[in-house]
């Protein structure tokens, strides 16, 4: 705490402000490579994807790193 911080700000805040902080700095680096992708890192970063790390239910992959894809359905072969 320092000496501008309100006296109902505790620790805990401040982690969630880091992880926005974060958030929104990996959804930045992916709008940067969807309009100019020499500019910008793939991150595999979606809308969602910042607002569950932002709140902390999905975790954040170190810098630079692209979130894990993941896979809606799975295939199975057609057994005629």
């Amino acid at each position: 705490m320092t000496l501008h911080d309100p006296s109902y700000f505790e620790r805990h805040d401040l982690s969630m402000w880091d992880r926005l902080i974060e958030a929104l700095r990996r959804d930045w680096e992916q709008t940067k490579h969807d309009f100019a992708p020499e500019s910008g890192h793939e991150l595999n970063q979606s809308l969602a994807d910042t607002l569950k790390q932002a709140i902390g239910r999905e975790p954040i992959p170190p810098a630079d790193h692209p979130n894990p894809r993941r896979v809606s359905a799975r295939w199975v072969p057609d057994k005629r």
